[in-house]
Parts: C-alpha cells; structure tokens; sequence
C-alpha cells in the first residue's frame, strides 16, 4: 500500500491513525535534520534562512505564547533542539484535532524539542459557530450553536473577540440546551471547562488569541507547545525573503505547480480542477501567486507581473504594488496550504504533523519542493482519531439495511421469506419454481414467462400484509435510533464536550 493510502480517516470510536508510529519520530527528525539545504532562496542560502526562520519564529511565538497569559509563562526556546510543529485554523476543533497538540506536548517531553502550533488565522471567517447534540422532542438531534458572533464576513485575524461574560454566557446556554440522560458527558465536559474559564483571564485583544488560550485552558496546557498566528509569521523577515524568491520566479513556479497538481489529479482520479486546490491562473502578463491578500474584510488572489526588470503585485480589487510595499508592510499576504507547509517545513521546523487532508496534499507539496529548489523533502507526519463524546443512546439489534431487504424480498423474492406469510404460499411457490425453470431454456418465452412471474409475485405479495405493515412501523423505528446514534458518535463535536485526560491515553508513544 502507498503511504498517500494510509492517510484515511479513522471511522470507529476510539481509532487513531498514526503515520508513521510515534516511536519513529526520534529517527526521522535526525534525518530531516541531516538533510542537504544546498540552494539559494534568493541571495540567501537556504540554510542561512532557515535559521533566521528558526530563530525569528520561535522568538516570536516564545514572547505571543507567555502574553497569552496561561500560566505559568513558558520556559525560553532552545534554538539547539529540533522544532516539531502542527497547525490549524483558530477554532474549536474537534478533538482528532486536538490530538495533535497532545501529540506535540508528549515530544517536547519525550525528545526535548521545541513544539510550535500555527493558527492559521487568514481563512475567512463570519462567526464561530459549533455543532452539539441537543434532545427536541426526546430525540437527539445535532443543532449549529453561535458562540462568536460577527457582524459580516471578515477573516480570523481581524475577527472581533466577544467580552468573557458574554463567552460564558453562550457556553452555558449550550449546557443547558443539552441536559438529559443521552448528553450526561458531554454536558459533564462542558461543565468543567466553564468552570475552568471562570476562574482565568483570557485575552481579549483579538478572537485568534482568545480561541487558543481556550483550548490551553481545557488542555490545561502552559509550558508545551509555543502558539503562534501565522499573520505573526508573514510579518517576519525570513518569511519576505522566502515568497519574495516565489513571487520573483513566479512563472517557474507557476508551472511546477499546476504540472504537479495535474499529475496528482490523474494518479488519483480526480475529476474536478478545484481538487485538492484550483491551478494558478493567467490574466493576461499576470500571473497569480500562492499567496492571498488581506484585508480587514477578507482575503483575495495575488497576482504578480513583470515590468522593466521588476514584479509588481495587485489583489482582485485592484490597486498596484511594488515588492517594497511588501517589504514596508503596505500589503499583507498570505501563503496558501501549499506555500504555508513549504515554509514550515524547509525552514522553520524539522518535522510537521498533519491531519489527514493536509498529508495528502502535501504529497503535491513534496513534489513542488523537489522541482522548485532541487533537494529532497523532508518527512512529515500524519496523526488523527475519531473520538466521540460518550453520550448514551437506544441499542438496536436489526440494522435498516436488513428490514429493507426484507421488504424487497417480500415484493420480488416472497417464496424466502414465506415464514413471514399470512397464509401458506406453497403452492404458489412450487408454481413460480417451475416458470423459473422454463424461462431459462432458450426456445421460451421470456416476455410472457416474465409477466407471469411478476403476477405470482403480486399474488404473494398480499399475503405479507401483517408483515409488510409491521415491516415498515420498525424501519421507521430504527431509522430514527440510526440517525440517533450518528448523531450520538460524531466525530466533529468540539474539543470542549469530550475529557482531555480520556483523549491524551489515545497516543501510544
């Protein structure tokens, strides 16, 4: 099996997937770490940049993490030991998620590594809004609940913070919708994280900051791993350097990039072009860029052009930039998931752990790398699990798959199910028997031979009535006991209705 088929969400309550296993991490840091950095990203050694990188980000999300105020603040990094990093959007995951961010605190004690979370904090945004099983009419049921409401579409980073009342106000309206008998752990959960809040500050400068010092405070996470928006990082110079030599090259990269999307697609059958991400387009001399532009109102493609010997840049919106603008802050961007794992991985840290979708795409990313710098890539990780949140639900022994086939065979196969008649069929049966036999010889008559047993099928039909009736009144029943219990075992719910301790005794390290 190719190791882009592993990367498969787990399905079972309690599965993990690890790729590869975490007692492997020790061994493919030190090859990532003893890699060949032999090319130049613009006048600067890839090395060279690397460790700007290193150094510029880890300091970074040091002084971020310690404002964040979850104390006590963390002990400084160690630019000598190797970074191990992951990522997601600043929102409340679900906890195959958190996981990750489990995974990275028992490596920082395990191999004494620095560990770096990125919020990716420009995706665009309108409200946070979590889903929760609640009961409507002694039903379980999963509801969209607001916790951070915004006015308008913006993106994570300009997104406004609630005040903390007004958090904990929404948090407990949650409780509340979702107490009863089925909801007892999660509403348990629940509990215990409102009642953590209570009694901590959390920072309201900002939603990203707000949103990870709530999931540290549910970890009851302090010192492991450091946290850092990546706005935070495209300010810093490393980061400049890295896509200015991407936009400088952009016609080269262009079509390394789309070359390599195209050969994913057919490798794996993908039929349409925005899978698992839309080519970079021409406009004209323009050339879009695997960056975004940001603004307070969200987010829009870069596109790069040449003139007289230098690259001018311009959103959607239009307006026209110089690279100095970008250099002096006058533009914002942004990398997209490909550019974003590139710098994390070459430059930043020594080994990333994805989710499933980002260690399938970033087997594009590795063939982006080998073409675009000439060097190998370094290994990446993949961790995720399926975790429900315990809720209880009524048990049921028939699966709807095996009433409906029952019900089929009752309109088209009625002689194997004749126990279930009203009345004995036999004859009929014996009847349909020998039609079955004559239709298969070649000289009959299949249409008419086809009519009559179709009318034998009729004719048995009715004597299922009882059985038809009570057939349909189960289905019905477990149909709803089906719904109920993938509403009970969804694996999405956020990480803050399930127990972080029952989590953390998932990683086997």
């Amino acid at each position: 099996m190719k190791r882009h088929d592993l990367f498969a969400v787990p399905e079972r309550n309690g599965e993990t997937l690890f790729v590869p296993e975490l007692s492997r991490y020790e061994n493919e840091i030190a090859c990532n770490m003893s890699m060949s950095r032999n090319t130049v990203v613009g006048d600067t050694k890839m090395a060279d940049l690397a460790l700007l990188a290193r150094k510029e980000i880890l300091s970074l999300a040091f002084d971020y993490t310690r404002r964040l105020g979850t104390n006590p603040a963390p002990s400084e990094p160690d630019l000598n030991a190797p970074v191990v990093a992951s990522g997601h959007q600043p929102s409340m995951f679900h906890p195959g998620i958190a996981l990750k961010t489990m995974a990275l605190t028992e490596i920082s004690k395990r191999l004494l590594a620095n560990t770096l979370f990125i919020s990716v904090d420009f995706d665009e945004f309108s409200a946070e809004t979590v889903s929760a099983p609640v009961k409507r009419d002694g039903r379980l049921v999963r509801e969209a609940h607001i916790l951070f409401p915004q006015t308008g579409k913006t993106v994570f980073e300009s997104a406004v913070s609630p005040d903390k009342e007004s958090l904990l106000f929404n948090l407990r309206s949650l409780a509340n919708q979702m107490e009863g008998d089925m909801s007892e752990k999660p509403v348990t959960a629940l509990k215990r994280f409102i009642a953590k809040l209570e009694t901590k500050d959390l920072p309201q400068d900002d939603f990203t900051s707000m949103a990870i010092a709530m999931r540290r405070v549910w970890l009851d996470q302090t010192t492991s791993p450091y946290e850092i928006p990546v706005s935070m990082i495209c300010a810093s110079e490393s980061f400049i350097v890295y896509a200015l030599d991407i936009i400088e090259r952009i016609e080269n990269f262009t079509t390394i990039f789309n070359g390599n999307l195209d050969k994913y697609r057919k490798a794996h059958k993908l039929r349409y072009k925005a899978n698992p991400f839309p080519d970079l387009k021409s406009e004209g001399d323009w050339r879009e860029a695997p960056f975004w532009v940001v603004t307070d109102l969200g987010r829009e493609r870069l596109y790069v052009r040449k003139r007289e010997g230098h690259s001018e840049l311009r959103g959607e919106g239009g307006g026209v930039f110089s690279v100095y603008d970008l250099k002096s802050g006058g533009i914002r961007i942004r990398p997209r998931a490909i550019t974003l794992s590139m710098f994390m991985r070459l430059f930043v840290c020594d080994y990333f752990l994805h989710g499933v979708g980002g260690a399938k795409y970033d087997s594009v990313t590795d063939a982006i790398i080998r073409d675009f710098y000439q060097i190998t890539p370094p290994a990446y990780a993949c961790v995720s699990a399926s975790i429900s949140c315990g809720i209880k639900t009524t048990p049921f022994d028939v699966s709807p798959t095996e009433l409906r086939e029952k019900l089929r065979d009752i309109k088209m196969r009625p002689e194997k199910v004749a126990e279930l008649a009203d009345y004995d069929i036999s004859g009929l049966i014996e009847k349909k028997r020998e039609l079955v036999v004559m239709i298969a010889r070649q000289e009959s008559d299949k249409k008419s031979i086809g009519l009559s047993i179709s009318e034998l099928n009729t004719a048995m039909g009715a004597a299922f009535a009882n059985a038809t009736c009570r057939l349909n009144a189960e289905l019905e029943k477990i149909v709803e006991l089906e719904k109920e219990a993938q509403t009970a075992t969804a694996r999405d719910y956020p990480f803050f209705l399930h127990d972080p301790n029952k989590i953390a005794r998932l990683l086997n390290f």
